[in-house]
């Protein structure tokens, strides 16, 4: 029994390792998500929706909240606030 099991577990984890990497680069960063992240980030920092506002702000402050508890060092400069922008 201790022989299958040393190579059992050594298969498994093998199989496991390569499942991640096959999943990381199927399903990894998606076209959108870059601007979805710092967007959510912005609903935590300022309390408003105004950056990329093309979806609901719900789905974009929940992917952001491990981000925002992170407290990450951001620079908002060159946001410009207003009526007709689009930030995105």
């Amino acid at each position: 029994m201790k022989r299958a099991s040393v190579l059992i577990v050594p298969a498994l984890l093998g199989a496991h390792a390569a499942l991640l990497v096959w999943t990381a680069a199927h399903n990894g960063v998606t076209v959108d998500e870059v601007g979805h992240l710092p967007a959510g980030l912005f609903i935590w920092q300022f309390g408003t929706f105004d950056l990329y506002r093309v979806n609901p702000p719900l789905t974009r402050a929940l992917a952001a909240l491990p981000l925002a508890i992170a407290s990450p060092k951001t620079d908002w400069r060159l946001y410009g606030a207003g009526l007709l922008a689009r930030p995105e």
